[in-house]
C-alpha cells in the first residue's frame, strides 16, 4: 500500500458513518471526470478537513468479487494513519463505473448495486464516490472531495 499528496433508536453503540446519514451530491470536477459523492453534510466535511487531528483519505477501485485483498488495502489505508497519531481517519472508498470497468478490464460479474453496497458495509469505509471513471486521481478531484492523502493498493 502507497499513499501520496447495537443500540436502540437514538443510534448509541452504533459506528459514528451508520448514526450520520450519508447525502449524495452529483460533482462535476471536468468534462471527463463527473461522479456521485456519498457523504456527510458539507459542514462535517469541512469539520474534518481543517481538523489537525483528523485525515482524510480516498482509495479507488473496482472491487468487483471483493476478496481479502481489498479489505485488507482498506484496512491498512486507515491503519497506518491511525499508527501516526490521527485521532479520526475517515476513508473515502471511489468505485469505478460498471461502463469504466468493461471498457479497461471487462464486464464486473459484480452489478454496481452489489459493489455499493458491499464497500458500504465495509467497516473501514466512511464515505463512498460511485460511477467514477477510470481516471488518475487529480489534485482537483482530491480537492473536490476534501482529502489529504489519496492511496493505491
Amino acid at each position: 500500500l502507497s499513499c501520496g499528496g447495537g443500540g436502540g433508536g437514538s443510534g448509541e453503540g452504533l459506528p459514528e458513518r451508520e448514526r450520520m446519514a450519508l447525502e449524495e451530491e452529483v460533482v462535476e470536477v471536468s468534462e471527463e471526470l463527473r461522479f456521485v459523492w456519498h457523504r456527510p453534510p458539507l459542514e462535517e466535511v469541512e469539520r474534518q478537513w481543517h481538523d489537525a487531528k483528523t485525515v482524510r483519505i480516498f482509495v479507488n477501485g473496482c472491487f468487483d468479487l471483493m476478496h481479502v485483498g481489498h479489505f485488507n488495502a482498506l484496512r491498512q489505508a486507515k491503519s497506518l494513519f491511525q499508527s501516526r497519531g490521527f485521532e479520526k481517519v475517515t476513508l473515502v472508498a471511489g468505485i469505478h463505473s460498471d461502463a469504466a470497468i468493461a471498457r479497461q478490464k471487462g464486464a464486473p460479474l459484480m452489478t454496481n448495486e452489489e459493489r455499493v453496497a458491499v464497500l458500504r458495509a465495509t467497516k473501514w469505509v466512511d464515505e463512498l464516490v460511485t460511477d467514477l471513471p477510470y481516471v488518475s486521481m487529480s489534485a482537483r478531484m482530491a480537492d473536490a472531495l476534501r482529502v489529504h492523502w489519496i492511496c493505491h493498493g
